[in-house]
């Protein structure tokens, strides 16, 4: 009784703490406290919140803000309240994920918000088509928690019955995929081991779809349907993305393929026993790990000029990669027949060669006929190979918490 007659003036202070608080400790605690008010409260007073919430939504700037992160709360405490409104708020939440010139709020407190129904019951959105759309295209958002609780909630999809959505959406399961990639190949410092980490469980999760139903991958009206394999695609794009330096792009899709290697060996290591398609998927998996082992080699054989601390740091990041190359490598040859794994792998080295023989006498002919632009290039290569290292070197110092060396 006493919190009925002062739950007003509990509820409305709290709501702006919560969205004007700088601390995330006192965020935590103001929700866990609207979250215990709200479960406590009787019927008649969760309706009156419920119409503040309604009422804020409709609006802009932070009072819609505050709206979808009380929502996210309530969806916690009151459920059963929750339920009976449910599509109205789904139609909201679709109308702020369309409107694309906003701030991240909007858009990441709306996916939250679904995140929480869907915990409710995901038979809430299970004929939301054009809603999950809009939550595929927020994969390839320019902010990292928003491409984050999107790589959430489309890992729901393959988690749970629903996976009927891309029979009605062809493409979709493409666009997934596509997105996923995008997350892992962002540049290195903005490499984020959680997203990473979500991208990889997400890509997992489709690539059985992905073999056994490879239509579902193509547009109705696409002359590539029946024609190409989406998870060669999937293996190549991957590839592509180790091709360039970069330890922690290159470290989450060595994970990516120890992940599809280890949950699906007979479809990514024996094809279902299609010799020619396993053969394709070894060798796209094999080519940046032969590198990365390649290039640590070559590291160890030909010291960088840093200094000892600096050539210290690179050193143990190069080594951490080939060390991960070198266990995928191993866990594919261990899953596959030897005969495959040594084929697929010779014919790896076979063109790394190739390729090599080839830069070089292209370099050569190059210095004989612009010996100038030949000499520029290499200086190039050697000032980016360094400020490379030295940028390694100072992230490392920062992941340590150190301050940035002064120099006299």
């Amino acid at each position: 009784e006493l919190l009925e007659r002062h739950s007003q003036l509990l509820f409305l202070p709290q709501v702006l703490q919560l969205v004007n608080d700088e601390a995330k400790e006192c965020r935590e605690a103001v929700s866990k406290c609207l979250q215990t008010l709200l479960s406590r409260g009787s019927t008649e007073v969760l309706q009156s919140f419920h119409t503040y919430m309604v009422r804020w939504c409709n609006g802009e700037g932070p009072m819609q803000i505050a709206s979808l992160q009380v929502f996210a709360i309530f969806c916690e405490a009151r459920r059963d309240l929750i339920a009976e409104s449910a599509s109205q708020w789904i139609e909201r939440f679709t109308e702020a994920l369309q409107i694309s010139n906003q701030d991240w709020e909007v858009p990441y407190f709306s996916l939250i918000c679904l995140e929480k129904l869907s915990m409710q019951d995901i038979s809430l959105l299970e004929e939301q088509d054009d809603l999950w759309d809009l939550i595929v295209e927020r994969l390839v958002d320019t902010h990292p928690w928003i491409k984050l609780a999107s790589c959430r909630m489309v890992q729901k999809i393959f988690s749970t019955e629903i996976t009927s959505i891309f029979e009605r959406r062809p493409g979709m399961l493409f666009d997934i995929i596509r997105g996923l990639c995008f997350q892992i190949n962002v540049d290195e410092e903005d490499q984020s081991d959680e997203l990473s980490e979500n991208a990889i469980k997400a890509l997992t999760m489709a690539v059985p779809l992905t073999k056994l139903r490879p239509e579902l991958c193509f547009a109705e009206d696409s002359p590539h349907a029946g024609l190409r394999d989406p998870l060669a695609w999937l293996l190549r794009r991957l590839s592509a993305i180790a091709k360039p330096k970069g330890t922690h792009r290159r470290t989450a899709v060595y994970k990516s393929f120890a992940a599809f290697c280890s949950r699906h060996p007979n479809l990514v290591l024996t094809a279902d026993g299609n010799s020619t398609q396993s053969r394709l998927y070894l060798e796209l998996m094999l080519e940046p790990l032969h590198r990365s082992h390649l290039e640590a080699t070559n590291e160890q054989d030909n010291p960088n000029v840093l200094h000892k601390a600096a050539s210290m740091a690179v050193d143990e990041e190069e080594m951490t990669e080939s060390s991960l190359a070198r266990d995928v490598l191993q866990l594919i040859e261990e899953g596959c027949p030897s005969g495959d794994f040594l084929a697929a792998y010779a014919a790896v080295k076979t063109r790394a060669r190739d390729k090599k023989e080839q830069r070089k006498a292209q370099a050569k002919a190059e210095q004989v006929q612009d010996p100038m632009g030949a000499a520029l290039k290499k200086t190039q290569k050697h000032e980016r190979e360094r400020e490379r290292k030295k940028r390694r070197v100072e992230e490392r110092r920062r992941d340590r918490g150190a301050s940035k060396k002064r120099r006299s």
